[in-house]
């Protein structure tokens, strides 16, 4: 069996799956060199649920806090500063100064905002063909996130071209010279834009979750300058693309399995469940990086201290030990333990505004459409394994 593990293979990006149940089968834990350093892979889900939420394992090489890539470098202070890339002690400090921002309770006063950005989305479609990612994925959470940052409409292009060039910096070791040139790069444009957004807000403050963070844990002193552009940054970057990921993934998903789609139209309750399947059966972030701190064992596989985990976590979500019949959605399956959002410690802060995102769009589909039909042979998407997100998705609309 072929162990190599190329990221940017056409043939793995466009349907990774059989590779994976390969890998669960024959070989679910191995060592292998990734870019310049060695991994050990991690395919199933308990595998991966137990590293997710070992407490004793990190985000960042022992006794560092970045990669030697970004040493010194814009991307570096973004690393450095970002919640998902911290480890103990500074991301239990920064995780609970800013917490109480993202609980449900707190975020619930989107929901009526969020129904109106969608509803609007779905009126203005002029056609009953519509390219999805152009026309509605992308659209919804772009509006969501920026108007919840106070991010002007104006600067939105540039902001989502420099996502898709930022984007590379989660598995570093794999970069070439001209990748990370790009990265930092990316990573001077965010530091500008934020300190610029920050500055604006604090002269003019609003009603906003960018003010809301200046006024709260930035003023109490709890939360640096530094540390709030790269939770900015976070904010946005992952609260645009893995979203609008999803709701494409969700247009797929309806329009392969539409007995799927006609039980949600039947029976609104489902949509939650169906938001969870959706994110485990076509996974936004399908490859994680963590490092042992010290001896684990898998199975009978030992994991020595400092040891690099590579966690396929687009592997696990498809697991037919713990999902019977995984590489279809069940809207009536419990998934919420699924590995879309991560776990531990990491947990995605921003899982609740995406869910309430991803709900929206869901009925909105359901109330206006009877069918959705694709309408193209091959999907395309960006040539990247970790972000393998939808790049445009021709589909037939049939109303109600």
């Amino acid at each position: 069996m072929n162990l190599t593990l190329d990221f940017n293979d056409p043939d793995l990006i466009a349907d990774p799956y059989p590779f994976y149940e390969k890998l669960r089968t024959e070989k679910p834990v191995f060592r292998t060199n990734f870019g310049t350093q060695k991994v050990i892979v991690v395919s199933r889900f308990p595998d991966v649920a137990k590293i997710l939420n070992d407490k004793d394992t990190l985000v960042n090489k022992l006794g560092t806090n970045k990669p030697d890539q970004f040493r010194n470098s814009p991307a570096g202070m973004l690393w450095r500063n970002a919640i998902s890339r911290m480890d103990p002690p500074e991301h239990t400090d920064l995780r609970r100064a800013v917490s109480k921002q993202f609980t449900l309770k707190n975020l619930s006063f989107l929901k009526p905002s969020i129904e109106k950005i969608t509803q609007n989305v779905f009126n203005d479609l002029d056609s009953t063909r519509i390219d999805v990612v152009d026309e509605v994925a992308t659209k919804i959470p772009l509006l969501v996130i920026c108007n919840l940052l106070g991010i002007p409409k104006d600067d939105w292009q540039k902001l989502q071209k420099s996502t898709d060039l930022f984007l590379k910096i989660f598995l570093p070791d794999r970069l070439s010279w001209e990748e990370v040139e790009d990265v930092n790069s990316a990573s001077q444009y965010f530091i500008e834009y934020f300190s610029d957004l920050i500055k604006h807000t604090q002269k003019n403050p609003d009603s906003n979750l960018t003010s809301d963070l200046i006024n709260g844990p930035l003023r109490a002193g709890s939360v640096s300058i530094e540390q709030l552009i790269g939770l900015l940054r976070g904010l946005f970057t992952a609260g645009f693309e893995t979203t609008a990921a999803t709701i494409s993934a969700s247009f797929l998903a309806f329009s392969k399995q539409k007995d799927q789609f006609e039980q949600m139209r039947f029976k609104e309750s489902t949509i939650p469940n169906a938001v969870n399947e959706i994110l485990r059966w076509e996974t936004p972030v399908q490859a994680m990086i963590r490092y042992a701190s010290k001896d684990l064992k898998l199975g009978n596989f030992a994991v020595g201290t400092g040891e690099a985990l590579l966690l396929l976590t687009g592997s696990s979500n498809h697991d037919p030990m713990r999902y019977q019949t995984p590489n279809k959605i069940n809207i009536f399956r419990d998934s919420t333990d699924h590995h879309a959002f991560g776990g531990g410690r990491h947990y995605c802060l921003g899982f609740h505004l995406a869910k309430l995102e991803i709900e929206a769009v869901l009925r909105e589909m359901r109330n206006r459409f009877s069918e959705i039909n694709l309408e193209c042979v091959e999907i395309q998407r960006k040539p990247n394994l970790q972000f393998r997100s939808i790049t445009t998705l021709p589909v037939r609309l049939v109303a109600k």
